[in-house]
């Protein structure tokens, strides 16, 4: 199952790499590379390795894949926290703060306790916590019917409903995943992010002031050339803080 899952995230970043995709499809594509042992687990038929044209309201792009998903959670739950802090940091460039001293990070998980949602709500709650929470919670909700190990769900354990709805800043509202991933692929900052990740990799290190003035005319020709990998390659290798850099 590990492999299978790792097949399915590697094809989805080569199909973008490859301009099979746009940069924008890992976040928002409409079929999945599964293997059989995959599809088992993803409660879809599936006789032999091939695509799956997915049901986007339940499986489709990088933050729905099984390997995000297992990557994410901790060793026996899931962790909204910890998937809403992967995809500010990595899909908006937005790095959260670290909690503050003495703020209790695990959920209580013991009988009668609150549900995750009201015991997120309760972090929101504190003026400490709310800066970050009120955009790390959001995205980790809407991933909550996909379990520890990416298995779609649509009750927790006790049979309450999940409600995978919210409001995020700047995003807006929505019902599941499918919009939030597609309100995602429609930010500006997501498509600075795509750039600043791949600027940081070609240069080899991590981005300065001085840098900030050539990445808008990456973007540019990012943006207005489909969101294509080759094009934002190309208008890398052209800028001046990649041609005269040591």
């Amino acid at each position: 199952l590990r492999q299978a899952m790792d097949a399915e995230l590697r094809d989805l970043v080569r199909r973008a790499l490859f301009g099979d995709l746009s940069m924008l499809g890992v976040l928002t594509a409409e079929t999945t590379w599964v293997e059989p042992r995959l599809a088992e687990h993803y409660g879809v038929e599936q006789a032999q390795a091939g695509y799956l044209a997915v049901d986007t309201r339940s499986r489709g792009g990088l933050l729905t894949t099984g390997a995000f998903l297992t990557a994410t959670s901790t060793t026996t739950r899931t962790s909204p926290v910890r998937r809403g802090h992967w995809v500010t940091k990595h899909i908006m460039c937005e790095d959260p703060p670290p909690p503050p001293d003495g703020v209790e990070q695990e959920f209580d998980e013991s009988e009668g306790s609150a549900t995750v949602v009201e015991q997120l709500a309760a972090h929101r709650a504190d003026p400490a916590c709310a800066s970050c929470h009120d955009q790390l919670d959001p995205i980790g909700i809407a991933l909550e019917n996909f379990d520890g190990i990416g298995a779609h769900r649509t009750e927790y354990l006790d049979g309450s409903v999940i409600d995978a709805s919210g409001n995020l800043i700047g995003v807006g509202s929505f019902a599941d995943i499918a919009e939030l991933s597609a309100g995602l692929a429609s930010q500006p900052r997501t498509h600075r992010c795509m750039v600043q990740k791949a600027l940081t990799y070609m240069l080899g290190r991590k981005l300065r002031a001085d840098d900030w003035p050539f990445i808008a005319p990456v973007e540019q020709r990012f943006v207005t050339n489909g969101h294509s990998f080759e094009e934002l390659v190309v208008g890398i290798v052209q800028s001046e803080v990649f041609t005269h850099h040591r």
